[in-house]
């Protein structure tokens, strides 16, 4: 049996996130109960989820569990000893006992998921800083067929960069209906979502996706220079080369650059917003260059983590 928390091992304190487990069964097919429990540092309450699981003989089964991660941690990225994850036969005996390890972000860490399936690094935004740099960021890794099943995983993140889709094949998707609903409903409750990529338009092929776009793209080409990059940091010159996009507003406003050529479009959607990027954010180039942390932060509003929580939104003029 193999089990990992989060994504890439990495979740956020005081949230619901997934365990990955795997299980391996060398005999005849077994029936068995797989379960996790958490003892809350915060909450002092003991946390336990149960699910059946049937493993046919001789096979692999990788299913998930949601886990409650109450931990007591700061802002910081802090390595413990993580959840014990158990087999059993559904009553008193128990057949194998694990712990798996995470990197825990603080309740309070500004996190961002990229999501990439070219599984770029997008390393600048460990050295963003938000809300006037009192905040700072985590990041995590997915690829966008690995994002979240469940609506409850999509929680713990406050902004989302969304990369190369891979190859959308009817027979593997890239993207399911349920991971695009799940993600629809994030942006909905407060969420960030960035476009960004070689090509954007991949997203216009996906089902209940392709209607948040607040542009499209009509050319793109590859360049060396971005000279509107420059009001955030040193000179900006990729030398081979970077995709640039040309934005034609559609749902959505100019945030950033002339309105004739776009460099960011964003659109208001419930209570979040999704912004796309005219160029590839994930390039090589961008990812060391002293001056992306500066323009992500041009790209965001100044936000409080905790706010997006709220089980209510006040009006301004209420007393």
């Amino acid at each position: 049996m193999r089990a990992q928390a989060g994504y890439y091992a990495k979740v956020r304190d005081r949230f619901w996130s997934p365990m990955s487990i795997r299980v391996k069964n060398p005999g005849p097919a077994i029936s068995t109960v797989a379960e996790v429990s958490t003892e809350g540092r915060q909450s002092n309450q003991k946390v336990t989820v149960r699910r059946k699981i049937d493993i046919p003989n001789h096979a692999l089964r990788t299913f998930d569990l949601p886990v409650y991660t109450d931990f007591g941690v700061g802002g910081s990225i802090t390595n413990i000893p993580f959840i014990p994850v158990s087999l059993t036969d559904g009553g008193i005996h128990t057949w194998s006992t694990l712990e798996s390890f995470a990197g825990v972000f603080g309740e309070s860490r500004i996190t961002i998921l990229c999501s990439d399936a070219r599984q770029k690094s997008y390393r600048f935004l460990d050295e963003l800083k938000l809300a006037d740099d009192r905040l700072s960021s985590g990041r995590t890794l997915s690829k966008p067929n690995a994002l979240p099943q469940r609506p409850v995983y999509f929680s713990p993140f406050d902004i989302i960069i969304l990369g190369d889709l891979g190859e959308a094949e009817i027979r593997a998707p890239a993207m399911n209906d349920t991971q695009a609903s799940s993600l629809r409903q994030w942006v909905e409750t407060g969420g960030t979502l960035i476009v960004t990529g070689t090509n954007p338009t991949q997203l216009e092929n996906t089902r209940l996706l392709s209607h948040l776009l607040p542009a499209t793209v009509s050319s793109s080409r590859i360049v060396e220079r971005l000279s509107f990059l420059d009001n955030y940091g040193d000179k900006f010159l990729a030398m081979d080369g970077i995709h640039r996009h040309r934005l034609v507003p559609t749902d959505g406003t100019t945030l950033l650059g002339p309105e004739e050529d776009p460099v960011a479009v964003e659109r208001l959607y419930g209570r979040g917003r999704i912004v796309m990027v005219s160029f590839d954010m994930s390039n090589a180039t961008f990812q060391h260059w002293d001056g992306a942390p500066a323009f992500v932060h041009a790209l965001l509003p100044t936000m409080n983590p905790m706010g997006r929580y709220a089980s209510r939104i006040i009006d301004a003029d209420q007393t």
